[in-house]
């Protein structure tokens, strides 16, 4: 029986029946509520589309005793089943199954739309393996989804009953089922999450808001090399972290580029919560890339067939609302997963414990909420999710459309008003060119450009130009069925939407002209309207004309980031870390300047072509995306401040008028929020000095042609101003006026900002605007801290501007009257700013600037609310800070000093005077032999001790412990107070100030314990004041003011596996304790005690992890806690200009390290220390050897990822411009090596340039060029045997001076190669030093002598695990000698090393006698020209060649340096010597260890 052709009489009952006979006779379901499977779906499809074709007996498809071979193939013919299906027919048939093979039995018009609000499947994304079928079927009310939220259950079961009436549904017209459902993606905040061209910094050695955790890898000494997550452990794993604010409802897009080497199986990509809970975990196992699932088992998704030194891209999208996640690989999307939990707080690439591995990061971006987002930044063909035809492509990161090609995307629809945006390049003669954005099948608004007109739906908008790339877009809001068209962030047009529709669901982009279009940056999302409260501009602010400078640095990603300004709190802005490309922070920062009589600011402007059209410009996103999408942008203006010293400039005048000209114009000089004064465009420029010496004079030509074109537009010229340049002659050049950027670090001053003013409105030959700067604290940057200006300082400054400058210089008659520049908006890293924050003086500054030049009065200055904060501080997690010094600490000296006390003693008649000088006193009573007797003011009751200079002048702060007052008569509850400036601390303060409560009127010591102190660190002491009470008539007395300096012993180093760790702040001693600082900017303690740390500002817990413990180290306390433990330590922590100190013993201690103090240094050794003795012996005799797995050397760079085989690192190129740079600051002599020399083997798979070389820069020439770029030709491969390529490097001029770096090209094109070395060759003329002589004790036998003593190698007595020579003098007085003979050469120097301790007198070597002491010289014997052989000193040596010991003392060193007689030729008598002098009637007996005497270059 046939079925009828249409469903309107639906199917005949026998027939239905027909088709829910499912199996064989024998293989029914047993009751409707039985699941069914996989193959009795296909069964119910095949029979189906057989009763529609009429192709056979629906009733004689169906399963033979279980087997359906006859089924499938019956499904495949009829392309119900692809050959790319896989089924198991065996298996329960999940409902997307159903969905699927039902969809496909008929065509798409027996399923017509009856529910066509139905928008969405809520559990289901749009990449969802059937998400389409499902979607259809619910539209053809053949589904209905499981609830009112338009879940589906993709993975659910399905029963007989339920398959039976699915049937019926397709079957019968009547039976489908209609729905209300309009569940459409509720509108969401489209942000940006994480912009990382590289893992690698100039800030903070890593991209700000990422973290590297190296428990698992090669010893790290520097914050640099952040590229690779290396893992050459079995027990331990490492991993790079990238934080995020909390997100629980997000859609979530990571895109990120992956390299294995090492190992495959082990890799981990994941996004995880607070509590490292994943929510989502792509795990390398088995050779394949598996969906971690919630019960931690794993399902393999991909096995690629290349798994090593291959670069992976991964788009891994995760839906927070949905619970669902996908994943694409290499633009291949393995499907839709559930997610295994419901937030996410960071993203991590980790190695497994097991297994040893090596992950090369590449580029990564990350956002959420975005419909579309195609920068092309990682792609190299069209993306999965777009559908491409017509010959489009992508060429150069841009989506490229032909004649007839086309573009389109589709994805759930979203309500709520809309932008679809997007970059455009039109060649002179576009036509036919389409922009569509769609609802369903319905155009909903699109661009046209028709013979080189741009048109929004139908009507003319704009002309088009091939000088430029267009900003474009689309903003639809089905609210009011509007859609308006934005050309360069202006509104050029609007129109009504071409149907009427309350969600969107795609974009179809088509070129049907002759000319090929270019198209990049794509993006569709939500508009999501914002509460920033609209400004009030107060009363009088046209009074004056204020501008500022805006640089735009704060894309977190895009520029150092924020990072390196978190440990500062005066520096954090009432913002938050903000993302400035958003135009809801734009709108609260047109609020703050508007509110306070700023009219404009000058925006940096960084052009990033020389000669051709450019597309965006650098840092552009604070002006571009977000003040001119602003709601409130008319409020404050904008002018530009073109960069042209730090960036692009035009290479000749034709560029200049091309494409810059035409680039300001279009963009910007046309917008009515541009700033003007009396209708000329105000342009300011950093950087004239380097146009200058690009087009000499004719650079005022090139302003003359951009006036004539602004005039064009009806304005009456161009105001252009320079800033900063020093030049005076501004005026030939074609400036108009002048203006600071700042002053410099004395520009906190007032003076200093009129001074300065002045000093240019003289020298300059154009206009002075006035420009108040605030200083330059640059300690987000580098780390030093200079003051900032007062707020009052502020308001003078300004009253001078006002009522002395600009009366005297501006003129009311042109531009200049009344204008001023201030300096700068938001340079925190820098350290010139006047954005409000709270950790500075909050609103002050700006509330100065509405006092001074309006007439507003009071107002209250509004602050985003929590949750506003948090809808602009997407790019940085706002509560990650880095743990680093404030600025305030000052190297202390380690040079000896007289740590006695110092007392003052006021025990004699007018002794005081010597040491104070009284303000505020009644006068001194009188004075007694142990006392002076002093009277505070009748009126003032504020007492005051000056202390005079002599008394401190002598010390450091760092050599000052206490400052101690013996005093009586203080009243109990009478404070007394200590006030001290220094360098770290100089202001006159209560901060900077210490109080003790006085508790008897008996005598007392009042001790100030100034060591430690905020402030109190490393510098000098400018000056100290003692408020001995604050009363008024009170008689009190003083016996004394003492110095008290701290205990002096020499500054420890501490060596760690053998490394020595450089300290910025350094080890300090408390009481009886040697405290390390942690400081992980600097000394890396973190890396080389292979840790992992958290520190929290507000609680002070700094907490350490390693070897899965957690140890917990508090601020003010002695104990530590380990995983809920106690650990009594040495003594408190305590903090030193905020880094936290940590009792070194009990450090080393806690983790169970080896620590040992030798000669006053540290030496403490962890488990890793092999790792460290093979990182000594990569570079060695100017030879890279890359031995060591998981290390390349210092060697790091682009467009190559990195691999390791046996002794050698392979490297393969992603592109083709492979290049890697060796360690910077090589500092070698070009002069003593003629060769390079490289050992390797190679295969070049693509084509390109086949020159293996190395560009190079020394410090005289560092930059980088042909004219220095060595290279030899090779052929496509080297074959299996390793190559040796030698490059003259003497055919370069450059090479001469000191080499500075290296940079390796193996050639321009993909492929690989593999390198054992690569080496310097010397030409024979390099300088060696030579090691004469060399004693360790480590070996049984040495060949030291003498002829009164027993030498022997016994072991350390501090040290059980170290050998050492005993030198055991023989009975009766004796000058006991240590030999070695040798030769030395005429005219050498000779540096000569070693460690000594004395053992004791005579032949007792126990050291019982602790007070034993002596002398023990070195004797450089040979006979000189004046026949002299022994020689124990002499003008030539560097130190003493003796060192005087006692028994206590322990280990020594001593150290030298000696020359020998030039003049001297009888080599007969050489030998090198130590001797020890008797002690009364008997030798002495010592110890040597680590004897080097090495012959100096």
């Amino acid at each position: 029986m046939r079925i009828t052709r249409t469903l309107a009489g639906g199917l005949c009952a026998a027939v239905t029946a027909a088709l829910l006979t499912l199996g064989s006779a024998a293989a029914a379901p047993q009751s409707f509520l039985d699941d069914v499977t996989v193959g009795e779906v296909l069964t119910a499809a095949s029979r189906l589309h057989a009763a529609y074709t009429g192709e056979g007996e629906a009733k004689d498809i169906f399963a033979k005793n279980g087997d359906y071979s006859s089924v499938l193939r019956y499904a495949e013919s009829s392309g119900i089943l692809s050959a790319a299906d896989s089924y198991d027919c065996a298996e329960k048939a999940t409902r997307v199954d159903l969905a699927k093979l039902l969809y496909t039995a008929l065509p798409e018009s027996q399923y017509p739309e009856i529910n066509e609000n139905y928008r969405r499947i809520s559990d289901m994304s749009v990449l969802s393996d059937g998400y389409e079928e499902v979607l259809a079927l619910c539209r053809a009310g053949v589904f209905s989804g499981v609830d009112e939220e338009g879940n589906f259950e993709p993975n659910g079961t399905v029963t007989a009953a339920q398959l039976n009436e699915i049937v019926a549904r397709v079957s019968f017209a009547d039976r489908r089922v209609t729905t209300e459902n309009t569940v459409a993606a509720e509108p969401k905040q489209a942000f940006n999450l994480a912009i990382t061209s590289s893992m690698n910094s100039y800030k903070e050695g890593i991209q700000s808001g990422w973290e590297m955790d190296n428990r698992a890898g090669n010893p790290r000494t520097s914050l640099s090399a952040n590229a690779a997550v290396v893992d050459v452990m079995t027990d331990e794993k490492s991993r790079v972290i990238r934080h995020f604010n909390r997100m629980t409802e997000d859609v979530i897009e990571v895109r990120i580029q992956l390299s294995f080497a090492l190992s495959f199986d082990g890799s981990v990509l994941e996004l995880c919560d607070e509590d490292d809970t994943p929510t989502y975990r792509l795990v390398c196992s088995g050779g394949a890339f598996c969906i971690q699932n919630a019960d931690g088992s794993l399902t393999p998704i991909y096995t690629p067939s290349v798994k090593l030194s291959n670069f992976f891209t991964f788009r891994v999208i995760v839906d927070l609302d949905k619970g669902i996640s996908t994943t694409v690989i290499d633009n291949v999307n393995y499907g839709t997963h559930p997610l295994i939990g419901d937030a996410v707080k960071y993203l991590a690439v980790s190695t497994s414990e097991e297994t040893k591995n090596l992950i090369s990061v590449g580029q990564s971006y990350m956002f959420a909420n975005y419909a579309v987002k195609e920068n092309l930044n990682l792609q190299s063909a069209v993306p999965f999710d777009m559908t491409a035809a017509g010959g489009t492509s992508i060429s150069g990161g841009e989506f490229v459309l032909p004649h007839n090609g086309t573009l389109s995307k589709t994805f759930d629809y979203t309500t709520g008003k809309i932008t679809f945006n997007f970059n455009a390049y039109f060649p002179t003669g576009s036509n036919a060119v389409s922009f569509i954005l769609k609802s369903g099948s319905e155009e909903a608004a699109k661009l046209t450009v028709q013979n080189d007109k741009l048109y929004l739906n139908g009507v003319y908008v704009k002309d088009l130009s091939d000088k430029l790339w267009w900003k474009l877009r689309i903003e639809a809001d089905p609210e009011t069925q509007k859609a308006s068209c934005k050309v360069n962030g202006k509104v050029v047009g609007e129109a009504a939407l071409l149907a009427e529709t309350d969600s969107f669901n795609g974009i179809f982009l088509s070129n049907n002209g002759t000319t090929t279009v270019r198209v990049d940056d794509i993006e569709l999302y939500c508009l999501e309207d914002y509460d920033v409260p609209e400004p009030v501009i107060p009363a009088g602010a046209d009074n004056y004309t204020i501008g500022l400078n805006v640089c735009p640095l704060w894309v977190n990603g895009d520029h150092w980031g924020w990072a390196c300004n978190t440990p500062f709190d005066d520096i954090k802005p009432v913002l938050g870390y903000y993302d400035e490309g958003l135009p809801e922070t734009a709108d609260w920062e047109n609020k703050f300047m508007a509110e306070h009589g700023i009219d404009f600011q000058a925006f940096c402007w960084y052009a990033n072509q020389t000669n051709a059209p450019m597309k965006t410009t650098g840092l552009s996103a604070q002006l571009d995306d977000a003040y001119m999408h602003s709601k409130y942008g008319d409020k404050v203006k904008f002018c530009l401040l073109w960069e042209a010293a730090n960036a692009s400039k035009p290479v000749n005048s034709a560029a200049f008028r091309n494409y810059y000209v035409p680039y300001w114009i279009e963009n910007y000089f046309t917008d009515p929020r541009y700033m003007t004064i009396n209708n000329k465009l105000v342009f300011s420029i950093f950087g004239a000095d380097q146009l200058i010496n690009a087009f000499g004079a004719g650079l005022k030509d090139e302003f003359d042609y951009m006036r004539e074109e602004v005039k064009k537009l009806g304005f009456d010229g161009m105001i252009i101003t320079a800033s900063h340049t020093g030049r005076n002659n501004l005026a030939e050049y074609g400036f108009d006026g002048w203006q600071a950027y700042n002053w410099g670090t004395s520009g906190y001053s007032y003076d200093t900002n009129v001074v300065a003013n002045l000093n240019r409105r003289t020298s300059k030959n154009v206009y002075v605007i006035p420009t108040i700067s605030v200083g330059f604290n640059n300690v987000g940057w580098t780390g030093e801290r200079h003051p900032l200006m007062s707020v009052a300082d502020y308001q003078r400054s300004h009253e001078w501007v006002r009522d002395t400058y600009l009366p005297q210089y501006s003129d009311s008659t042109d531009w200049s009257h009344n204008l001023l520049w201030l300096s700068t908006w938001n340079e925190y890293g820098e350290g010139t700013y006047i954005m409000p924050a709270d950790g500075l003086n909050g609103f002050g500054y700006l509330d100065v600037l509405r006092s001074v030049y309006t007439n507003g009065g009071e107002h209250t200055d509004v602050r985003p609310t929590a949750a506003q904060k948090a809808r602009i501080n997407h790019l940085y997690p706002q509560d990650k800070r880095l743990l680093r010094a404030y600025g305030d600490y000052a190297v202390p000296s380690d040079t000896a000093y007289d740590d006695s006390e110092k007392v003052c003693l006021f025990t004699t008649e007018n002794a005081y005077q010597n040491y104070i000088t009284l303000g505020n006193m009644g006068g001194v009573v009188g004075t007694t032999a142990d006392r002076t007797t002093f009277r505070t003011h009748s009126t003032n009751p504020d007492a005051i001790f000056n202390l005079k200079s002599s008394v401190y002048s002598a010390y450091t702060c760092d050599q000052v412990d206490s400052i101690r007052v013996v005093a009586s008569g203080i009243p109990v509850g009478a404070v007394m107070q200590l006030f001290y400036q220094t360098d770290g601390a100089p202001a006159l303060s209560e901060a900077n100030s210490m109080r003790i409560t006085s508790t008897t009127t008996d005598e007392t010591v009042f001790e100030f314990k100034v060591g430690g102190t905020k402030g109190w660190s490393g510098g000098k002491i400018r000056s100290l004041r003692i408020d001995p009470l604050q009363a008024t008539n009170v008689t009190f007395t003083v016996k004394s003011i003492s110095i008290v300096p701290a205990k002096y012993e020499a500054r420890p180093k501490i060596y760690i596996n053998g490394y020595e760790t450089q300290m910025h702040i350094q080890p300090a001693k408390s009481g009886n304790v040697w405290y390390v600082p942690f400081e992980p900017g600097q000394n890396m303690l973190h890396y080389l005690l292979y840790t992992y740390y958290d520190w929290d500002y507000d609680t002070k817990v700094l907490k350490l992890y390693r070897d899965d413990k957690c140890v917990t180290f508090t601020v003010g306390s002695a104990i530590a806690d380990v995983d809920g433990t106690p650990f009594a330590l040495d003594g408190a922590v305590y903090q030193v200009d905020n880094i936290p100190m940590l009792p070194i013993e009990s450090l080393s201690e806690i983790f169970g390290f080896t620590c040992k103090k030798r000669i006053g240094d540290y030496y403490i050794t962890t488990p890793e220390k092999i790792l460290f003795e093979q990182i000594e012996e990569e570079y060695v005799d100017y030879k890279w050897n890359f031995n060591v797995t998981g290390s390349a050397a210092g060697w790091n760079g682009g467009n190559m990822s990195v691999g390791f085989g046996e002794g050698t690192i392979i490297f393969t190129s992603t592109n083709g411009d492979p290049m890697i740079y060796s360690p910077n600051d090589l500092g070698i002599d070009c002069a003593a090596f003629d060769k390079i020399e490289i050992r390797c083997r190679w295969n070049v798979t693509g084509t390109g340039n086949r020159n293996l070389g190395f560009y190079f820069i020394t410090d005289s020439n560092s930059s980088w060029n042909e004219a220095k770029h060595a290279t030899t030709p090779i052929a496509m491969s080297s074959g299996d045997a390793f190559q040796t390529l030698t490059l003259d490097m003497t055919k370069y001029t450059g090479w001469s001076g000191t080499l500075k770096q290296l940079r390796f090209d193996p050639f321009d094109a993909t492929g690989t190669i593999e390198v054992d070395y690569i080496r310097f060759v010397s030409n024979g003329t390099l300088p060696q030093d030579r090691a004469i002589i060399t004693g360790n004790a480590e070996s049984e036998e040495h060949s030291f002598t003498s002829g009164n003593a027993d030498i022997s190698i016994v072991a350390d007595p501090e040290d059980a695990d170290n050998n050492v020579y005993l030198v055991k003098t023989k009975a009766g007085k004796q000058w006991t000698y240590f030999r070695k003979d040798c030769t030395f050469t005429p005219g050498k120097t000779y540096r000569v090393e070693f460690e000594v301790k004395l053992a004791g007198k005579g032949t007792d070597t126990s050291g019982a006698d602790p007070s034993v002491s002596t002398a023990v010289y070195v004797n450089m014997r040979y006979k000189d020209s004046k026949g002299n052989i022994d020689h124990i000193s002499g003008a030539n040596d560097s130190a003493s060649m003796f060192v005087s010991l006692k028994v206590s003392d322990g280990w020594k060193r001593m150290s030298f340096e000696y020359t020998v007689d030039s003049a001297s030729t009888d080599r007969s008598s050489d030998q090198f010597s130590i001797y020890a002098n008797p002690v009364g009637d008997e030798g002495a007996s010592y110890y040597i260890d680590n004897l080097v005497v090495t012959e100096l270059k």
